[in-house]
């Protein structure tokens, strides 16, 4: 009987390998024709849909150009504890706010993982000005 606690591994080396192709701005055919793959390859990978082998591993590695053990972490227990109360402390936070706050801040989330590369798209939302007159 399989452990609820254990990491779908298949499933962290998808997040992983997304995180470092967009993180480069690449597309997935981008990053398959550096490795020499085929893209539905890439694609499979990244959702969790195919265990790649050493090799590929080592050609997805070899085309970011980082180390392969980079592909295989694994968060955690004690990260994957702090994210969530991270986020649980924000999402209070947000629950307590005004809608043009909420609308500003998420902006301001989307122009800082903009900058930090962590997101590509931008969202154009606009903070209302209230009239107080």
């Amino acid at each position: 009987m399989a452990d609820t606690d254990e990491p779908d591994i298949k499933a962290e080396i998808g997040r992983n390998l997304r995180e470092l192709r967009e993180e480069r701005g690449l597309t997935q055919q981008a990053l398959a024709k550096e490795a020499d793959l085929a893209d539905e390859t890439v694609s499979r990978i990244e959702r969790g849909h195919l265990n790649p082998s050493a090799e590929v591993l080592g050609r997805l590695a070899n085309a970011l150009k980082v180390a392969a053990q980079r592909l295989l972490l694994m968060p955690s227990a004690e990260e994957k504890a702090q994210k969530e109360l991270l986020i649980q402390d924000i999402a209070a936070r947000l629950k307590k706010a005004s809608v043009d706050d909420i609308q500003f801040y998420r902006e301001l989330l989307y122009r800082l993982t903009r900058h930090r590369g962590i997101l590509k798209e931008s969202i154009p939302v606009e903070r209302k000005s209230k009239d107080r007159t």
